[in-house]
């Protein structure tokens, strides 16, 4: 019974431990019978399981494909990567906020990425969402000038067209920046 408890429960592999031994070495050949269906029952609800799970993954990755936004950096998890809608609006990417750089006329947050650094504007930073996902990031105040550690970020930003050129250039304005593990796919 407690077998059965633990197939209903998800718990397959601890359903399997409990009844396998009944399957192959009880006295009793009706326990034996009873314990190799309960066996077979539990591999059933299994493999249901794990096509339910992949069926799931798909049709949600093919969701946010379809929607043509999907996280650029997803917290990984058994089956593949976490495909999600965005949360905020406008372009994303995954790098680490190594400066907030603070002047008389705003703010510019500088992220290296993989494809480079970015500098994004903002007028101050009340002006920009951060969220984080990490305990290794405190919320409260942030502070002007170079970060201690480079935090892993998905930074969403608006593409702009300024005129500027030399140290005032911005690659566009910042919307949010979500502090995420290091462990998430950048």
């Amino acid at each position: 019974m407690l077998a059965q408890a633990e197939m209903l429960g998800g718990r397959f592999e601890e359903a399997r431990r409990l009844a396998e031994p009944y399957a192959r070495r009880s006295a009793d050949e009706r326990m034996r019978e009873l314990a190799a269906a309960l066996v077979a029952r539990i591999e059933s609800r299994r493999r249901q399981a794990e096509l339910e799970r992949q069926h799931a993954y798909e049709t949600t990755r093919a969701d946010a494909e379809a929607a043509g936004a999907a996280q650029p950096c997803d917290l990984p998890v058994r089956g593949g990567p976490q495909h999600k809608r965005l949360r905020f609006e406008g372009s994303q990417v995954c790098g680490r906020l190594a400066e907030i750089e603070c002047a008389d006329v705003g703010v510019v947050l500088r992220v290296e990425t993989a494809a480079g650094t970015l500098r994004l504007r903002a007028e101050d930073l009340r002006g920009v969402r951060f969220i984080t996902y990490t305990t290794a990031v405190k919320t409260g105040r942030l502070e002007c000038g170079p970060r201690e550690r480079a935090d892993h970020v998905l930074v969403t930003y608006r593409t702009g067209r300024t005129g500027a050129r030399g140290p005032d250039a911005s690659d566009g304005e910042a919307v949010a920046v979500e502090f995420i593990p290091e462990d998430w796919n950048p």
